[in-house]
């Protein structure tokens, strides 16, 4: 992945359940809204805990534009030796000024962006994150077809399926395997929040 020599990126606007509202709040604020359309819920552009601006996609390259003049020194080609003194005197090429150019973004079309989990900045669980986790918990709790060794086991690995370490495959596997054993209405209300963090939301 090409990587611009400056964070290009805009704030992303996302309300506190996970939805997308726009991935690019600053260069397009048409789009920004109070209130998500989806479910009601507040928006926010910043860590709740540190204030960090949440990051939205890189945006696409559209071109070049110019960005001032540099001087480049000339090269060197050889070098004379003073029979008089001794002294080296290294031959120069003339200097060459040329004119800089810096990427010119698209804040216009994103695609395959996904919301973090995580600030980047503190580390700590956005409000969508720890609201995700939290609600797969309470259908767990529920469940009548799940022993307490089984809510045990997926109360403690769900928080992992919301990160990406070396511990999630194998968290991912037991979780699947507990939801064989849960009743249909559970295991589809997991999916849903699984699916939902782990992969994020998409802009459409």
């Amino acid at each position: 992945m090409y990587l611009p020599k400056e964070d290009l990126r805009d704030t992303a606007q996302v309300c506190l359940n996970g939805h997308l509202v726009s991935p690019a709040s600053t260069k397009n604020p048409i789009y920004n809204k109070r209130y998500c359309e989806q479910c009601s819920a507040s928006t926010v552009t910043s860590c709740q805990n540190c204030a960090a601006l949440v990051k939205g996609p890189y945006p696409a390259i559209d071109g070049k534009e110019p960005d001032g003049t540099e001087t480049i020194p000339g090269f060197y080609f050889g070098a004379s030796v003073s029979r008089r003194t001794g002294t080296v005197n290294h031959m120069r090429g003339p200097s060459t000024t040329v004119t800089k150019y810096k990427d010119v973004p698209s804040y216009e079309v994103f695609e395959d962006y996904q919301r973090p989990n995580f600030c980047g900045e503190c580390g700590q669980p956005y409000p969508w994150t720890t609201a995700s986790v939290e609600a797969a918990q309470e259908l767990v709790a529920e469940d009548e077809n799940l022993s307490e060794v089984d809510k045990a086991s997926l109360d403690k690995d769900l928080p992992a399926l919301v990160s990406d370490t070396p511990q999630t495959p194998a968290a991912t596997e037991r979780v699947r395997k507990v939801l064989e054993k849960a009743g249909n209405a559970t295991a589809d209300g997991l999916r849903v929040c699984i699916k939902s963090q782990y992969f994020g939301n998409k802009a459409s």
